[in-house]
C-alpha cells in the first residue's frame, strides 16, 4: 500500500489549483490532479509530506498551521492500493512555479472540473468534498 497526500489549494476566489501530470510520468501521465504525492520515509508526518510536495510541485510555501486534514480514505487505482490523506489550504495571490513533473497548472472553478481528465478522485466526489468546505 502506498501512503500519500494531496491538497486542495484554494485561492481567494475559491478556485482550486489543479496540475497536469507530465507525459514523462509512469502513473497517470497527462491526467490532472491535486497537488501531492507519496509520503517518503524521511517525512516526519503527513503534514510535512504535504508541505514538501506543495513546495516541490508548485513552489508555494505553506505552514503546517495552514493545512486542515479534510479526508482520509483507502482507494484502489490500477491494482494499486492507496492510503490517501487530503488536506485543504487557502492562499492569497499565489505565484505558482511548476516543476518538470507537471506540464501545466490552473486555478479553476469547481463547476469546470468536468472539463479535465482527472485522477485521484471522481469529479463528483471532489465537487462534493469541496462544496462541503467552502
Amino acid at each position: 500500500m502506498i501512503t500519500g497526500t494531496q491538497t486542495i489549494i484554494l485561492n481567494e476566489k475559491n478556485q482550486i489549483l489543479v496540475a497536469k501530470r507530465s507525459c514523462i510520468k509512469k502513473l497517470a501521465a497527462n491526467k490532472w490532479n491535486l497537488i501531492g504525492g507519496k509520503v517518503e520515509e524521511f517525512d516526519k508526518s503527513i503534514y510535512v509530506s504535504a508541505i514538501r510536495e506543495i513546495k516541490e510541485e508548485v513552489n508555494l510555501n505553506i505552514r503546517e498551521s495552514d493545512l486542515e486534514l479534510v479526508q482520509h480514505k483507502i482507494a484502489n487505482w490500477e491494482d494499486i492500493k492507496f492510503n490517501c490523506y487530503t488536506f485543504l489550504t487557502r492562499v492569497k495571490n499565489p505565484k505558482v512555479k511548476l516543476n518538470p513533473e507537471h506540464s501545466d497548472c490552473e486555478f479553476i472553478n469547481i463547476e469546470d472540473l468536468d472539463n479535465y481528465d482527472f485522477v485521484g478522485f471522481t469529479k463528483e466526489e471532489l465537487k462534493q468534498l469541496i462544496n462541503g468546505l467552502i
